[in-house]
């Protein structure tokens, strides 16, 4: 109980940052063509899709552990 309402003081005050980071990639994939999400702008880099899996592993570990 104690460490769920520390965690919940710990992250008030930044929906409107949440909001936001949430409906950005969001939107972007709404733009995207599916044909494009295997794109790369270099051999070395991420693809499209590989971002995207970046974004959503991050928001759920910082979530399940943050």
């Amino acid at each position: 109980m104690y460490a769920q309402a520390q965690k919940r003081r710990c992250w008030e005050g930044y929906d409107g940052e949440l909001t936001h980071v949430t409906k950005q990639p969001i939107s972007w994939r709404k733009r995207l063509p599916a044909d494009k999400f295997a794109w790369r702008s270099r051999a070395w880099v991420r693809s499209t899709s590989g971002v995207y899996m970046h974004i959503a592993i991050a928001n759920f570990l910082l979530w399940r552990y943050g």
